[in-house]
C-alpha cells in the first residue's frame, strides 16, 4: 500500500497537464497603480521615440558604418584615366603675363613609358597626343561635376589636355612589368628639323625664374552620407616653382579604391564601385645646371589600395535595439514601482477584508446589558467593493447575537431557579456534594 502511495505521488509530480492555481484580488489578475501608469506611459513614449528615430535613420541611412583598410600590392593595380573619369591638364604660368605658352623659350611633351621583362627587358616609348583643353568644351564637366566657375578662374582653356584622354598606368618598375605617364618641360633648342628659332639662354632663363609648373586633375574624397553618389569629386591644382638652373623629377600616385556597399534593408546585398584618387607625390632634384630638361612630371598607380566597407542599420537591428532598450527601461521601471505597489496592494487587500475604507454608516451599539444590535442597514447606501461579503459578514453577525442571546435566556433561567430554591433544599444539595 505504501508503494501504491509512492507510486502515486511521484507520478502525479510528473503531469505536465496539470491545471494551474491562480489567485485573483478583487477579480482582477494584477493591481494597477497610478505611479505604474505614469512610469507605463514613459517607457511607451521612450520606445516610440527611439523606434521614430532610428527608422528614420534606417530608411534614409543617415548614418552608415563604415571601415577602411589600406593594402600594400607588389604590383600595383590597372588604372583607366578614362573608366575612372581621371580629368588632367598641365601649363606654365607667370606672375606677370600669367599664362605663358611660346615654343621659343620651352616645349611641352607627353608620352607613354612601357617597360617589359616578360621576355627580355624592353621599354617602349610612344607619344600621347595633346592639345588645348578650350578644344574639347566637355572636360571637367559632366552631369555630376561641373567646374564651369573654376575652369574661368584658373584659365584652364589655355592650359593642355590628352586629346583623347585614354591610356592606364600599373604595375611595378622593378618587376615584369610596368607602365606610366611621362609630362617634361623642356627648354628649347635650335635644331635643323624644327623651324623655330630658340631665344637666346639668358632670355629663356629670366622668363623660366619665377615661373610655375601647372598640374590639374581631378580628384575624389568620400561622402559617407550619400548613399547613391558616395565619391565627390573637386578640382585641385598642384604647382612646382621652376628653377631654369636645375632639373626637377616629379611622381604622382593615384591610388585605386573600392567601395563596397551593403545596400540590403533585410539581407546583405553587396555592390563594388571601383575609383580612381589621389595617393600620394615625390619630389627629387637635380641641382646641376639644366641643359634640356627642366622638369619631368610622372603619373602612376600607387601600390597603395584602399577597401571601403560601407553597412547600413537592418530592420533586425532596429529591432533587436528597440526590444534591448525597453526591457532594460522595464527592468529599471519595476525596480521603482515594486516597493510602492507592494505597499498600496496590502492597504487594498485589508480595506477590502475589513472596510477600513467603508463609507456605509454601520454603526455598531453596546447596550448596557453588553449585548451587541445593528442598526438597520439600508442596502441602497451600500457603497464598498464588495456588497455581498458585507451581506455575509451582516448576517454572521446578526446570528451570532442570537445566540449569544439564546446563551443568556438560559443563563437567567438557571439563576431563577437556584433562587427559588429553599435553604434546606441548598443544605441538603450541600451535604450531598459533600457526602460524593
Amino acid at each position: 500500500m505504501r508503494l501504491v502511495n509512492l507510486a502515486n505521488h511521484y507520478i502525479t509530480k510528473l503531469d505536465y497537464f496539470g491545471e494551474h492555481v491562480k489567485l485573483k484580488f478583487d477579480n482582477q489578475n494584477k493591481y494597477n497603480t497610478l505611479l505604474g501608469g505614469l512610469l507605463s506611459i514613459l517607457i511607451y513614449a521612450l520606445t516610440l521615440s527611439i523606434l521614430v528615430s532610428l527608422g528614420q535613420i534606417m530608411i534614409y541611412r543617415n548614418v552608415p558604418r563604415t571601415n577602411f583598410v589600406t593594402l600594400f600590392q607588389e604590383y600595383s593595380p590597372v588604372i583607366d584615366i578614362h573608366k575612372m573619369d581621371i580629368e588632367i591638364a598641365f601649363g606654365f604660368f607667370l606672375d606677370i603675363y600669367g599664362r605663358f605658352d611660346d615654343p621659343r623659350y620651352f616645349t611641352f611633351t607627353t608620352e607613354k613609358s612601357i617597360i617589359n621583362r616578360t621576355e627580355g627587358f624592353k621599354k617602349i616609348k610612344t607619344n600621347v597626343e595633346m592639345e588645348y583643353c578650350k578644344y574639347d568644351q566637355t572636360r571637367f564637366t559632366s552631369d555630376k561635376y561641373n567646374y564651369t566657375e573654376s575652369k574661368k578662374l584658373n584659365e584652364v582653356d589655355m592650359l593642355y589636355c590628352l586629346k583623347n584622354n585614354t591610356g592606364t598606368m600599373e604595375g611595378a618598375y622593378l618587376l615584369d612589368y610596368f607602365e606610366n605617364f611621362k609630362i617634361q618641360v623642356k627648354r628649347c633648342k635650335n635644331t635643323t628639323w624644327s623651324d623655330v628659332v630658340c631665344k637666346s639662354d639668358k632670355e629663356i632663363d629670366n622668363i623660366l625664374q619665377g615661373g610655375n609648373f601647372q598640374f590639374v586633375y581631378t580628384n575624389r574624397y568620400l561622402d559617407v552620407i550619400d548613399p547613391k553618389h558616395p565619391m565627390k569629386e573637386y578640382f585641385t591644382n598642384y604647382f612646382i616653382k621652376v628653377d631654369p638652373y636645375s632639373s626637377r623629377f616629379v611622381d604622382l600616385y593615384f591610388k585605386q579604391v573600392n567601395l563596397t556597399t551593403d545596400n540590403g534593408y533585410l539581407f546583405e546585398d553587396f555592390t563594388t564601385q571601383t575609383y580612381a584618387v589621389f595617393d600620394y607625390y615625390r619630389e627629387q632634384f637635380d641641382t646641376k645646371e639644366s641643359s634640356e630638361k627642366i622638369i619631368t612630371l610622372y603619373v602612376n598607380s600607387s601600390n597603395n589600395l584602399q577597401l571601403i566597407s560601407r553597412s547600413y542599420m537592418k530592420f533586425t537591428e532596429l529591432a533587436a535595439t528597440v526590444g534591448g532598450i525597453l526591457t532594460i527601461s522595464t527592468i529599471i521601471a519595476q525596480a521603482i514601482a515594486r516597493f510602492f505597489s507592494g505597499i498600496q496592494i496590502k492597504l487594498a487587500i485589508l480595506n477590502t477584508l475589513y472596510y477600513f475604507d467603508s463609507t456605509q454608516d454601520e454603526k455598531m451599539k453596546i447596550e448596557s446589558t453588553g449585548i451587541l444590535t445593528t442598526s438597520t442597514i439600508d442596502k441602497s447606501k451600500i457603497t464598498t467593493r464588495s456588497d455581498y461579503k458585507r451581506q455575509g459578514l451582516l448576517n454572521t453577525v446578526k446570528q451570532t447575537i442570537i445566540d449569544t442571546n439564546e446563551i443568556r435566556t438560559d443563563f437567567e433561567l438557571v439563576n431563577y431557579k437556584n433562587f427559588k430554591k429553599s435553604n434546606y433544599e441548598k443544605q441538603l444539595d450541600d451535604s450531598s456534594n459533600i457526602g460524593t
